[in-house]
């Protein structure tokens, strides 16, 4: 006797994947009339009204939306000109100088690197570094906090100039272009209170149907102009979080999965149907 989806779903499927897509249930219900007719029926019965709801309407959206759309614009992005011109437009807006943040093979950051690392590798590990203290003497003076001298030790003044200069910049403003005067809505920092180096990734992001994981990788991007910071990026992201305070289980675990598409859906559906698994999309805002 049937009582619930689950019973039905295990009827059609077994204990095997469930492929839930149109096709695929349909070619499972089809197998199932031809060796149990009334176990057919009573399946179809109690699903239909259970996938018309609630699996087959999520696999309509369009293709762009899904992980593998997604994950498409990610193995793309390091050749993507849109995405270049509009880091210029960030990086014009923002002022800062075409040489910056740029390692020289003299710097500080540089030597300490060269004896163990190819030019190449020591030229981005010192990049990073030093956009990464340009970016530390952004947001703090954006948030009104003093930046202490020996975290920016390795930051040449006229770096840590445009950083702080930069800071004080209004997005809103109307000479702005109209694309970066939207405050983002993101995770934090990337929303209205966002300094605005963190707000015109976040637009960027937001434009550009990105997943949020990615962020700080285009923020360092837009700071060195070096595409290989956008290579290899992925769309998915995986936690897992222990206990349960509802049953106060202390060996209960919940595995999330965050930015998984429609498509990838039918994969994890076995999973999210016994509570295991939590599914969830990021669908940027169109630009």
């Amino acid at each position: 006797m049937i009582w619930d989806a689950e019973d039905a779903l295990r009827a059609l499927y077994g204990d095997g994947l469930r492929d839930l897509t149109r096709d695929g249930y349909q070619e499972e219900l089809r197998r199932l009339r031809k060796q149990n007719p009334n176990l057919s029926r009573q399946v179809e019965r109690i699903l239909r009204p259970y996938l018309e709801k609630r699996v087959f309407p999520r696999r309509q959206i369009e293709w762009p939306a899904t992980s593998i759309g997604t994950r498409a614009r990610l193995a793309l992005l390091p050749e993507n000109p849109h995405v270049h011109e509009d880091a210029l437009v960030v990086r014009a807006v923002l002022g800062i100088p075409d040489d910056q943040v740029q390692a020289d093979e003299g710097s500080i950051a540089w030597k300490h690197l060269q004896d163990f690392l190819t030019p190449q590798a020591a030229r981005r590990v010192a990049e990073g570094s030093l956009a990464l203290s340009w970016l530390h003497v952004h947001i703090q003076t954006a948030i009104g906090q003093t930046v202490l001298s020996e975290d920016v030790e390795t930051l040449p003044p006229a770096m840590q100039e445009s950083a702080v200069r930069s800071a004080k910049v209004k997005l809103a403003s109307a000479d702005i272009p109209n694309w970066l005067q939207l405050p983002p809505s993101g995770p934090a920092p990337y929303n209205q209170d966002a300094s605005p180096i963190e707000w015109a990734t976040g637009r960027l992001v937001e434009c550009h149907r990105l997943p949020w994981s990615i962020a700080l990788a285009l923020t360092f991007y837009v700071l060195t102009l070096d595409n290989h910071r956008l290579s290899g990026l992925e769309p998915l992201q995986v936690s897992i979080n222990y206990g349960d305070e509802a049953t106060r289980d202390p060996d209960a675990f919940t595995v999330a999965v965050h930015g998984i598409g429609e498509i990838a859906y039918v994969v994890a559906s076995q999973l999210a149907l016994s509570g295991v698994l939590c599914l969830g999309g990021i669908i940027p805002p169109p630009r």
